[in-house]
């Protein structure tokens, strides 16, 4: 049988793996919430020089639209990423759980035969 210590460790670790891989997954959502504000910004952002003038205004347009092109493309590439980040969170979540569960398990094991043999 597996030690309590040894299981208490084993959570410890889970745990730490399922903290390391959700900060990442915050750390990605915090990126494409940067590369959307920046869409945002874009989208809306004001030209006050490019309308005055017509060459100014063409010129604006086609820097806007080329950065838009590879905003987007970050977005998709950053929503790529953070959907296998989802699934290595969900993965590790799923392991501290289990670790949990066995300790839990264990735990209630060993009371049980200290009822037992306890005269219980």
């Amino acid at each position: 049988m597996v030690s309590l210590v040894r299981l208490a460790r084993l959570v410890r670790v889970t745990a730490a793996a399922r903290d390391a891989e959700l900060a990442a997954l915050a750390a990605l959502s915090r990126q494409l919430d940067d590369v959307k504000a920046q869409i945002a910004s874009l989208r809306s952002g004001t030209r006050a020089v490019a309308e005055t003038l017509p060459v100014a205004e063409a010129i604006w347009e086609r820097g806007r639209t080329t950065r838009l092109t590879a905003l987007n493309a970050e977005v998709a590439a950053l929503l790529v990423r953070r959907e296998a980040q989802i699934a290595r969170s969900r993965e590790a979540f799923g392991r501290s759980r289990a670790a949990e569960g066995l300790l839990v398990r264990a735990r209630a094991t060993r009371a049980a035969r200290r009822r037992r043999a306890g005269g219980g």
